[in-house]
């Protein structure tokens, strides 16, 4: 994780997710208080009591423990300017919220998205950022109970720099912007393919795996990708499973050194988790084509 733990509780890692017990459950209730304390404490004007307390409400348990206090009132305000956005549009535009942060001595920018969750969302926003040139280091994927997404996005230019350049964030809404429009596109396809083709030299050194299991989560089945990295990966990924009729609630977004490790926590389309073998089987076969190929394969062929 690039962003260190800011409360001193050791839960499971998130390479290998488990059922919460009930002491992971107490801790994470005090959690929780503490901040809405502390938030209460600097509340500002702007911000209505019922936007606070919906977010602590509807908010999954794996936030509070990663937020401070001030990343939380940040993460406040931002939702309060979507719903104020949103009361201004028409209820089928929904364009998202993009709040950006700049650490340059850590080289990297932190880009908060948010928005009311549509299937295949994530996908587009991934894709945003491959057609800016940009490479996603870590990402905190978090959806509210009552449909309200905000994700975390550490991401940076080809030189391992912020992505503080005004052009390249100028590219990265505007294709976000395209990409939620009438028809859709995102002009970054062909920078994907030749991405994806230069990482194929060094996949010899580490094998593609996919996993999925069924066991670990209450309520979710939990898939976990490790691969070579490149432009465009998380783009691929989130594009399969949109197509395969996959929702996710959670996800852990890690790459370091050329390295992609991530953990989706998913469910089909009817909000339960995926329990037939021959499903999941079809799923971890497309997103091993697609990483490895840049292709689906055909329904009749699985």
């Amino acid at each position: 994780m690039t962003l260190e733990m800011k409360k001193s509780v050791r839960l499971p890692r998130l390479s290998r997710p488990q059922k919460q017990s009930p002491e992971s459950a107490v801790i994470i209730e005090g959690l929780r208080e503490e901040l809405r304390v502390a938030v209460y404490r600097r509340l500002p004007s702007t911000l209505r009591t019922d936007e606070v307390e919906a977010h602590f409400r509807y908010m999954p348990d794996r936030y509070w423990v990663r937020v401070n206090e001030n990343d939380l009132l940040r993460h406040l305000e931002i939702i309060h300017s979507y719903c104020e956005r949103v009361g201004d549009e028409e209820a089928e535009v929904r364009t998202p919220i993009i709040r950006w942060k700049h650490f340059a001595p850590r080289g990297y920018s932190e880009a908060i998205v948010c928005a009311s969750n549509q299937h295949g969302l994530l996908a587009k926003v991934a894709g945003a950022f491959a057609a800016a040139s940009a490479n996603v280091l870590d990402a905190d994927i978090y959806t509210r109970r009552d449909h309200l997404v905000l994700n975390i996005f550490h991401v940076c230019d080809p030189d391992h720099r912020p992505l503080s350049s005004a052009e390249a964030i100028h590219e990265m809404e505007h294709a976000l912007a395209a990409s939620l429009g009438k028809h859709g596109d995102l002009p970054f396809t062909h920078v994907a393919a030749g991405a994806r083709t230069a990482s194929s030299r060094k996949k010899g050194k580490i094998a593609t795996t996919v996993t999925v299991d069924n066991d670990v989560a209450t309520d979710h089945t939990v898939l976990q990708i490790r691969t070579v990295d490149y432009l465009g990966l998380l783009h691929d990924v989130l594009q399969v499973l949109s197509l395969c009729d996959v929702e996710i609630d959670q996800a852990k977004i890690h790459t370091r050194k050329d390295v992609a490790e991530d953990v989706f926590y998913i469910t089909g389309l009817d909000g339960r988790k995926i329990a037939s073998p021959a499903r999941l089987d079809l799923i971890r076969k497309q997103l091993l084509e697609m990483i490895q190929h840049g292709t689906m394969l055909a329904r009749s062929v699985v």
